[in-house]
């Protein structure tokens, strides 16, 4: 899939989700759902812990990968479209594997020294098949365009009185 920025991924500026805690499940309410979709990927810029080997996620790894998030409460990273969309279309059927740690909210993605290694970590994340399934979900969800938008007959259809004929 194509490289977005940030940029694209944001459209709403307010702060309401600005500190929202990855650990908790999307909303899925459509209307917060959307709202949480414009308002992209939560990416706080400090606070930051190190682990035990001395090592802490760097928030430069936004601009190269632009879907991460990161849970200040968990102190791990996650895919915002993972996070979205990773259950809707990974089957066994499809080959998709859902790579739990970035779109389960009691994972999360800790390991900072596999973090950009080749294969492994985000990069073998944002390659995989299950990433690509859930950027289409998100792409496809922003794209879809309510029912009355797509037909502008459609509310005056609603005002006839139902017919048999």
């Amino acid at each position: 899939m194509a490289t977005v920025s940030l940029q694209s991924l944001r459209s709403c500026n307010c702060s309401e989700f600005t500190d929202a805690d990855l650990a908790v499940k999307p909303p899925n309410d459509r209307n917060m759902r959307v709202h949480y979709i414009k308002h992209g990927p939560v990416q706080p810029t400090a606070g930051f812990e190190r682990n035990a080997d001395g090592r802490s996620f760097r928030a430069e790894w936004y601009s190269r990968f632009p879907w991460l998030e990161y849970s200040l409460t968990k102190q791990a990273a996650f895919c915002f479209y993972c996070r979205l969309f990773a259950f809707q279309h990974s089957s066994a059927v499809q080959g998709g594997q859902v790579d739990m740690a970035f779109s389960r909210p009691t994972a999360g993605f800790d390991s900072w020294k596999k973090a950009l290694e080749k294969g492994r970590g985000f990069r073998k994340h944002g390659e995989s098949q299950s990433h690509s399934h859930a950027e289409k979900s998100y792409r496809d969800f922003i794209e879809v365009k309510a029912v009355d938008m797509q037909n502008p007959a459609l509310p005056a259809l609603e005002k006839r009185p139902f017919q048999i004929a």
